[in-house]
């Protein structure tokens, strides 16, 4: 089983969900709750496997966060967390995230971790 590293940026009404949802699975880590942008320098640090960003977060622009991301030199895998229509989450998709879910559906958040930490171990072999 292929241990996978966690950071969300996420808002505080989110996060206790997100949480439990990555508790859940013993090869899940989290290894960081970034919520203000001055937080963002951090991750490069911390190397996580994928970064959950909220799309609905307040103090850090979601869209700047993944562009961010998708600078770094090994970015790591993103999964966004939308709300919106088949339009915004091709939107997403199309700016370089990996995975799209619903909060609110949580078993889309599972599917997609599973279907990223599956992505990570083939990179990995």
């Amino acid at each position: 089983m292929q241990h996978l590293t966690i950071a969300t940026i996420s808002i505080a009404s989110r996060r206790a969900l997100l949480h439990s949802l990555i508790s859940a699975n013993p090869a899940y880590e989290l290894v960081a709750d970034i919520t203000h942008a001055e937080a963002l320098h951090l991750l490069p640090n911390l190397q996580p496997d994928v970064v959950i960003i909220d799309a609905a977060m307040l103090n850090i622009n979601p869209l700047a966060a993944l562009k961010s991301l998708n600078q770094w030199l090994t970015c790591p895998a993103s999964l966004v967390l939308a709300n919106g229509s088949r339009n915004e989450h091709q939107l997403w998709l199309d700016l370089g995230a990996q995975a799209i879910a619903r909060l609110e559906q949580p078993e889309t958040i599972v599917q997609a971790l599973a279907e990223l930490a599956r992505q990570n171990q083939l990179q990995a072999a």
